[in-house]
């Protein structure tokens, strides 16, 4: 596969993924190279990922681009930029990325490359840690969804219970349940509304 390809390839990822076009960097130059692909923020222009592609995966030719990418981000005197590798997939006609951990001196299977989010490196969470951020992500879905079910049998059962006069629910009852519905999710969220009043979790 040419890189030419690869690059087509990458960009139409991309695009699906959310990136602005104009974060996109084809033979972005760094010191006296060419960096084959860059992200770099277009306000402030600074650098958030580099790519460099390779038509073949061989051992030999991957640690060498590994090398590479560390001399770039050497050159721009950041250690914690992230570094990816592009090559093609041995098992279908379409590509596999890898995340070069700089501080390890490794090559990683970067893995779902729909996780590779603009935001995300933005934020400064990326390489190994996306695919981190993005299972804890699902895992927290998974709990409020759990809370949420729990808390629907404990109000059908109260419902139920009021309906056979078995129990009575005043207005102030109803105001204490909404309140501990808001402090058991508020955990998991960031802001929640309850009476008019937004509430915002802190955020060293």
């Amino acid at each position: 596969m040419k890189e030419r390809i690869i690059l087509d390839k990458l960009v139409s990822v991309l695009r699906k993924n959310g990136f602005p076009e104009k974060s996109f960097a084809i033979e972005y130059v760094v010191g006296g190279c060419r960096v084959d692909f860059a992200i770099v923020e277009p306000k402030t222009k600074k650098e958030l990922a580099l790519f460099e592609f390779k038509s073949d995966n061989s051992k030999n030719i991957m640690e060498s681009a590994k090398e590479r990418l560390k001399r770039y981000a050497k050159e721009l005197n950041n250690d914690k930029i992230a570094l990816y590798l592009v090559v093609p997939s041995n098992a279908s006609s379409d590509i596999e990325v890898y995340s070069v951990d700089y501080g390890n001196n490794s090559i990683n299977l970067f893995g779902d490359i729909s996780n590779l989010k603009y935001d995300y490196l933005k934020a400064g969470i990326f390489q190994s840690n996306i695919n981190d951020y993005e299972k804890g992500k699902k895992e927290i879905t998974k709990k409020i969804a759990c809370i949420c079910y729990s808390l629907a049998v404990v109000l059908f059962l109260i419902f139920f219970l009021k309906q056979l006069s078995i129990i009575s629910i005043d207005t102030n009852d109803l105001l204490i349940i909404s309140g501990f519905i808001v402090l058991v999710l508020f955990p998991y969220l960031d802001r929640i509304k309850f009476l008019g009043i937004e509430i915002e979790k802190y955020k060293e």
